[in-house]
């Protein structure tokens, strides 16, 4: 069934409002005119009164892409009507950027309707405009081939998906690092993410069960290999420890609630830092803590 204007209106809210709370820093988000979506939460407090005539609309800084922009104007029956949002960066020729906003144009199209597209176009342009990452953010190849990944004791995978809301899905991934000894946690809803840590060939299993199910898009944003270290004992030889895990045992899922299925990535970052992971906050989601 469609979904009603006050539906929508809700949606639209929740949205700025899970944007606002991972992109709260000035820059990051802009809002040019905050008075449609003033005007739309007043009217879903009110619904008796006129709706708003006024479009949402505002800028989002690109998370991972140095000088990109997502611009970004919901129309009224917006998520049931795909947004109008184009990208634009002073790196990109004219000819360039209308290729670019003409492939994004077919994905929101195609995309999701009746679901909430920002953060999917975020993640697509990360896909699809890699000529604009930062140079820093790969390594130059090495001539002649890859360098092996050094062999590793420990890992720690940070594996982010579009939405984790499925039940068998969450009990599975819950199961799966219990079966493996791992230790972390998952984060289910929107955006989704799984924190895995423990012996690197455990954490290789896992991955490779986890992207065998199905998914709208998921990928690792962030792996951590540790060497083999020498045991802190008289007489240790290397190998016989490893850095110690993070979180503690079983591994759980942990949810940080802002709208039901919607995430605080305010409160996700509170949870990494007194574990000791606040860099991780920065790297998969590309927000820097100011």
């Amino acid at each position: 069934l469609p979904m009603s204007t006050l539906d929508e209106a809700e949606l639209q809210l929740s949205e700025l409002e899970m944007l606002g709370s991972m992109f709260p820093h000035a820059g990051e988000m802009t809002i040019p005119d905050p008075g449609p979506p003033a005007e739309l939460a007043r009217w879903v407090q009110h619904p008796d009164e006129p709706p708003p005539r006024g479009y949402v609309g505002f800028t989002v800084r690109h998370p991972t892409i140095a000088g990109l922009d997502a611009v970004c104007h919901f129309p009224h029956h917006y998520p049931t009507q795909p947004p109008e949002i184009y990208a634009r960066a002073d790196s990109m020729g004219r000819a360039e950027q209308g290729r670019l906003n003409g492939e994004l144009r077919a994905f929101l199209r195609e995309h999701g309707a009746g679901s909430l597209r920002v953060l999917a176009v975020l993640d697509w342009l990360a896909d699809n405009a890699p000529q604009l990452h930062a140079a820093s953010a790969a390594p130059a190849p090495v001539p002649g081939g890859e360098s092996p990944r050094p062999r590793a004791a420990f890992s720690r995978l940070w594996i982010y998906s579009h939405h984790i809301y499925n039940k068998d899905k969450r009990r599975d991934l819950v199961s799966w690092a219990r079966d493996l000894d791992l230790t972390g946690f998952l984060m289910p809803g929107k955006p989704g993410l799984v924190c895995a840590e423990g012996p690197a060939a455990a954490c290789d299993e896992y991955w490779a069960r986890v992207r065998r199910l199905q998914w709208q898009k998921i990928g690792i944003r962030h792996r951590e290999d540790f060497p083999p270290i020498a045991a802190e004992v008289p007489g240790g030889t290397a190998g016989e420890s490893s850095p110690l895990p993070r979180f503690e045992p079983p591994f759980r899922e942990e949810a940080f609630d802002v709208h039901g299925t919607h995430m605080d990535l305010g409160q996700l970052r509170r949870f990494l830092e007194a574990h000791g992971c606040g860099e991780a906050f920065t790297i998969v989601f590309g927000v820097e803590k100011k």
